[in-house]
């Protein structure tokens, strides 16, 4: 069911045995009844929809017992500053925090998430707004896909080095991870928590932040067997690579695959392919996606990779020109 502009729902609405797909659109405000029963309703997208108080939508979530799937798009001008989400039948949700949100109010309050949903499968969560995200009770064989940013204006009680903690601890039991970071400064660099379920991850970083972010992940990720590395721009960074003071386990016992897409050929760049072709001692492939637009370009990065001695006797090095 749609609702456009100035739409009134029908208080029977909250109350269908049969409703089983429910999409909410921009241009109403939430007003749930103190009456709320969907025993059949297993998907809800509520796409920029206005709340009427904060706990509007755990109202309506107590009132699904079977839900499974669930897409938020937080209201641009959203001032209820905290989204609990607690359903436990959950398996997906996608929840999305754009950055032109209005954020903190008046006492200097920020926006905070908080998730609890013990059988989540998997998570899309872009949040260039929240001070604080919460995730307990997070499965096993989570697969989760993050992007959190710090281009917007932070309130003075943020702190994304902590916000970063606090998100990967709630879900350090994921096996698959897709990471967007951005790293504001050296002094604000979270301290990673060991993820030890972690078998593949896809890692994008932007210029500022460079390889810094592989030598964390590289570090906490003990069972690593697939890395996918993807810049914003190029991989490599203005800051010198810093490669781990020991070799990661990841490396010395379970990385069988790389993937580097944008490899620009910056001399960090080598640094970090050379540490990696040297220390993984079972790396089967390595895929290096070296595409320029000047010829003599492409040559002179063949040449450069080809010449890096490899820890593992059996590895396939395949380059894209």
């Amino acid at each position: 069911m749609c609702v456009e502009d100035n739409f009134k729902l029908p208080p029977t609405l909250f109350t269908s045995k049969t409703l089983v797909v429910l999409n909410l659109v921009s241009g109403i405000v939430l007003k749930v009844p103190a009456s709320v029963w969907l025993p059949s309703l297993k998907v809800l997208d509520l796409d920029s929809i206005e709340r009427e108080k904060e706990d509007t939508f755990e109202s309506l979530f107590r009132g699904c017992p079977a839900l499974e799937e669930l897409y938020i798009e937080r209201w641009t001008l959203d001032t209820n500053w905290v989204l609990n989400i607690s359903i436990p039948t959950f398996k997906r949700l996608i929840l999305i925090c754009p950055e032109d949100h209005f954020r903190g109010g008046s006492d200097g309050q920020g926006c905070k998430v908080v998730i609890n949903t013990p059988k989540l499968e998997q998570l899309d969560l872009l949040d260039y707004v929240s001070d604080d995200s919460v995730l307990e009770n997070s499965s096993s064989s989570l697969k989760a896909v993050v992007d959190i940013g710090h281009t917007h204006s932070i309130t003075e009680t943020n702190n994304y080095g902590s916000h970063i903690h606090k998100l990967f601890s709630g879900i350090k039991n994921v096996k698959f991870l897709d990471a967007t970071l951005s790293f504001p400064t050296e002094d604000d660099t979270p301290v990673l928590p060991t993820l030890h379920n972690l078998t593949h991850l896809t890692l994008t970083a932007d210029h500022e932040s460079g390889w810094n972010f592989l030598t964390d992940f590289l570090e906490c990720s003990p069972r690593l067997e697939v890395l996918t590395l993807k810049g914003n721009g190029q991989l490599g960074s203005a800051k010198c690579w810093s490669p781990p003071q020991r070799v990661p386990n990841c490396l010395l016992l379970h990385l069988e695959e790389i993937k580097i897409k944008k490899f620009n050929g910056e001399e960090n760049d080598f640094e970090a392919m050379e540490y990696l072709l040297k220390n993984a001692k079972f790396l089967k492939k390595m895929t290096i996606d070296c595409r320029q637009s000047n010829v003599n370009e492409e040559f002179c990065i063949w040449k450069k990779l080809i010449g890096i001695p490899r820890g593992s006797k059996t590895s396939l090095l395949n380059l894209i020109f």
